[in-house]
């Protein structure tokens, strides 16, 4: 039976193909047809959509249809992998760059995690954070890598307070896959506030 708003995806207007992507019960074929389309904003709607089917959220994923990090760090932020951490790694692993050019966007992805506390940030329940699932070992390694004390000695002052902000170190502090180790790595940030949580974390591991 044909079907009419496949057969006619292509001659939508921008808001109709937007109010497709935003619907919660479309069907795969249709989702599937909208990645067809370059339209960047219709891609980003279905990346929020609480029921992007698996097989349409790995064509978003594929470098098909996006090469960059921003589709893949959508995709991880929204709680689409929260049950394939592999997805987090390789994100990590593949672009090195998105954190000096996107950081607001990593830390989102993989640090932010939804808690009582930042309530507000989070205000759709439709998914689940994806930040909350990186899991211990990936953490230490983003705080190794760009927010430890030896690389924030690498910046002038200005950088410093731009890489080791408190609230990015209250942020790690707060996660709750924070382990002992990290704990103990925010606990000498140098930021009273982010430390004061790090020693609440090392009193609730230890």
């Amino acid at each position: 039976m044909s079907n009419p708003l496949l057969d006619n995806i292509r001659k939508m207007r921008n808001d109709e193909l937007v109010g497709l992507a935003k619907n919660r019960f479309l069907p795969e074929d249709l989702q599937l047809a909208l990645i067809d389309i370059p339209y960047r904003t219709g891609h980003n709607w279905l990346m929020e959509n609480a029921g992007l089917t698996a097989k349409a959220r790995d064509m978003l994923w594929s470098d098909r249809v996006n090469s960059g990090y921003t589709y893949k760090a959508t995709l991880i932020n929204f709680g689409h992998y929260r049950d394939d951490t592999d997805k987090y790694w390789e994100l990590f692993d593949k672009y090195p760059s998105a954190w000096t050019r996107s950081r607001w966007r990593m830390m989102r992805t993989f640090v932010h995690a939804y808690t009582e506390t930042n309530v507000y940030w989070y205000k759709e329940k439709s998914l689940y954070c994806g930040a909350n699932h990186t899991p211990s070992e990936l953490l230490n390694k983003i705080y190794d890598a760009y927010f430890s004390k030896k690389i924030a000695n690498d910046y002038t002052l200005d950088s410093f307070y731009d890489w080791n902000s408190s609230y990015r170190q209250r942020a790690f502090a707060s996660h709750p896959n924070c382990d002992l180790e990290l704990a103990i790595k925010v606990s000498t940030c140098g930021s009273p506030e982010a430390e004061k949580v790090a020693f609440k974390k090392i009193v609730e591991l230890s």
